[in-house]
């Protein structure tokens, strides 16, 4: 998914699998620019500048939009963690929501 802030393109990348103790993972990979290889978000080079990991407890019923929420939430927390970074994470935030299928 690519997101458009102040001229500037962010493209963001999410996974849905079952880890090898059959819980729920929904992974976010977020990064400056369009990709520049198949599939950067399994890139085992770590080319990205944040990654979000949500994991489901198994008593709990995944579902899609939490779990992308909580994981875009981490990866923005590594990809901008200072604090002076917060208008770019509201404007990362609002582009997500007007393009996101699970918003």
């Amino acid at each position: 998914m690519l997101l458009e802030t102040n001229g500037t393109v962010y493209s963001l990348h999410f996974s849905h699998e079952k880890n090898g103790q059959g819980q729920w993972e929904t992974r976010c990979v977020l990064h400056e620019g369009k990709c520049r290889v198949k599939d950067c978000a399994h890139n085992p080079d770590g080319a990205f500048r944040g990654f979000g990991l949500a994991r489901c407890n198994p008593v709990d019923q995944f579902n899609k939009a939490r779990g992308g929420t909580v994981s875009l939430t981490r990866a923005l927390n590594t990809f901008t963690p200072v604090a002076n970074h917060r208008e770019l994470r509201k404007q990362i935030w609002s582009a997500y929501f007007k393009i996101s299928p699970y918003a």
